[in-house]
């Protein structure tokens, strides 16, 4: 159901829209199934078996002047009436549409079909058909996540308020509704929150303060928010005498009149890293003193822009090691400058005698602009002695070329740069506490600079629902920052499917209360996600599955193991990049 709510954004991919397909003709398909048992056999044999169709079939039989699905319709929309009434529009959901689709399918195989008498003489084969075929719709209807009929919400939900159903009831909450209502508030914050920091009117307001000499103005930008930060700048100055975008794939919208748009590799750097920056440098090439180089800058950017001093094959490989070992972001930026020609203020003396105007989008805590995408166009605070600790900490398998290069010291002054901060994780855990609080929840926030292991804070946060669940008041406890990941296996996954994974167990058999967690770029890790959602149902649901946390998360494997519990958060790529955002519902 998630893809077709994300249906009508852009940038899908094509998974993502068969998914919302499959999802749509599958209910159809079970809906019509059953409309096809209740004319051809239920009606004509006056088989009766409960619910809103039970009912319509004794009402027509007492009263035969009306059909069976006159009835289906007035018994429906009296049903759906009481659900919004007493449960609220979003807990209906799916349903509104299931019932009304339902008595349609109904009223037209009674139009185009017309049955009054049994197909056999044979009452057993007519009960088998009966029973077998509404049983397989109500199984690809179920199997979805969606629900046939209203009564079955009513009961579901008065009921579970009143008696503890045990490990059956949650089952068919798991099944049918996987605490929607939840989902939706979840869905609601982490859009509420990213729209809030997209960089558009950012920028405008820094370009408040840009002027030119006189001389060209030369747009680069580079970063998982670069188009969408061109994009802007151009739209406020009107043009631009040329312009190269460098960001991840999938991240360009569009074309940008006079700039260059190129894709290419992240978290690890590759060819087309490589090859947009070199048209980046040969754009600045040749300034004088009048020239203008606006540098519109985001997170991403140690991978995305790039000249490598070693091999491109040993940068990749000393990413790699790098990622896998846990280091955090600024251990990484610190030994990543010393390895390229354009980071630690380098990119700023190639647009030397040119001046640069820098507008930065942070995704750092604390916003360290000598670290934020390694600082290209800011000096570096960081020295050797402390990239050959990092080096050593991490064991990291290195060239003497790559040895050598760490030992050389980086820019410690630049006057050539102007630098504007556009936004931050803290502008990011704002706007989900406004989010929160528009929803009714009382918002805290924990933290903006955490920064542990991805499982840790995970854990934490479900031990904080535990702790809160069940005192009669809505919270919100928000953690904004970037945690990191250790691999102990090969799947697949990001640090925000971990943690969300992580938190499942703390949560097993709450009721509504969630953990979920999101990168506020849209893409969590090497995946078409940007976070993953859990609540009280997911453990059972991943169990069910034949998932077992513990083995999951030692596997680095978030992403299939939230897949099959439908917890992914698709949102595609948003056009910023301010860290990640946790929430804990209860």
């Amino acid at each position: 159901m998630e893809a077709i709510k994300n249906g009508l954004r852009k940038n899908l991919s094509p998974a993502q829209l068969w998914s919302g397909a499959r999802f749509f003709l599958l209910l159809n398909l079970g809906l019509i199934i059953y409309a096809v048992a209740l004319n051809f056999y239920c009606a004509p044999n006056h088989f009766v078996f409960g619910g809103t169709t039970g009912l319509s079939v004794v009402l027509a039989t007492c009263f035969p002047a009306l059909s069976v699905s006159t009835f289906m319709w007035i018994t429906n929309a009296v049903l759906d009436v009481l659900g919004c009434v007493f449960l609220g529009i979003k807990t209906m959901g799916w349903t509104l549409y299931s019932s009304f689709m339902l008595s349609f399918y109904s009223s037209m195989c009674e139009k185009l079909l017309p049955v009054s008498q049994p197909l056999t003489d044979d009452t057993l084969l007519e009960l088998c058909f009966a029973v077998a075929l509404p049983a397989l719709a109500s199984g690809i209807v179920f199997n979805i996540g969606a629900c046939l009929q209203v009564d079955f919400v009513l009961c579901y939900n008065f009921s579970a308020k009143i008696y503890r159903a045990g490990s059956i009831c949650r089952s068919y909450r798991e099944v049918c509704f996987m605490n929607t209502t939840l989902r939706r508030d979840a869905d609601a914050i982490v859009r509420s929150s990213i729209q809030a920091v997209l960089p558009d009117e950012a920028v405008r307001r820094a370009l408040e303060a840009f002027q030119s000499k006189g001389g060209r103005v030369l747009l680069v930008a580079a970063g998982k928010a670069a188009w969408q930060m061109a994009h802007a700048a151009v739209q406020a100055l009107g043009r631009v005498d040329g312009g190269v975008v460098v960001t991840k794939y999938g991240h360009v919208k569009g074309g940008i009149p006079g700039v260059n748009c190129c894709e290419a590799g992240h978290p690890v750097p590759d060819a087309n890293s490589f090859a947009a920056t070199e048209k980046a440098l040969a754009l600045v090439r040749g300034l004088t003193a009048k020239d203008t180089v606006l540098f519109l800058l985001s997170g991403g950017g140690s991978a995305l822009f790039e000249k490598p001093l070693v091999s491109g094959a040993e940068l990749q490989d000393i990413t790699n090691q790098l990622l896998a070992c846990g280091a955090d972001i600024v251990e990484m930026n610190t030994i990543r400058k010393r390895l390229s020609a354009v980071k630690g203020g380098r990119f700023a003396q190639h647009c030397a005698p040119a001046r640069v105007f820098s507008i930065v989008l942070s995704d750092i805590l604390g916003d360290p602009l000598d670290m934020i995408a390694s600082g290209p166009a800011a000096p570096d605070s960081s020295t050797c002695a402390q990239a050959l600790a990092i080096a050593e900490k991490y064991r990291l398998n290195l060239s003497k070329q790559a040895r050598t290069l760490l030992a050389q010291e980086t820019p410690k002054a630049l006057d050539n740069v102007t630098t504007r901060i556009t936004g931050s994780v803290r502008e990011l855990c704002t706007a989900a506490a406004d989010a929160c609080r528009k929803l009714g929840y009382e918002p805290v926030v924990l933290t903006d600079r955490l920064c542990c292991e991805a499982r840790e804070a995970g854990s934490f946060l479900g031990s904080i629902v535990r702790t809160h669940a069940g005192q009669g008041k809505r919270l919100a406890f928000i953690a904004g920052g970037e945690t990191v990941v250790h691999l102990t296996g090969k799947g697949l996954g990001g640090r925000n499917q971990e943690l969300a994974l992580a938190a499942a167990p703390a949560l097993a058999g709450l009721e509504h209360c969630c953990v979920f967690s999101v990168g506020s770029d849209g893409t969590d890790g090497p995946t078409d996600a940007a976070g993953g959602y859990v609540d009280g149902d997911t453990a059972a649901a991943l169990a069910a599955a034949g998932w077992n946390v513990f083995d999951a998360l030692q596997n680095n494997d978030a992403y299939h193991a939230l897949q099959a519990v439908e917890g992914l958060i698709l949102t595609g790529a948003t056009g910023t990049n301010v860290n990640d955002v946790a929430v804990a519902l209860v």
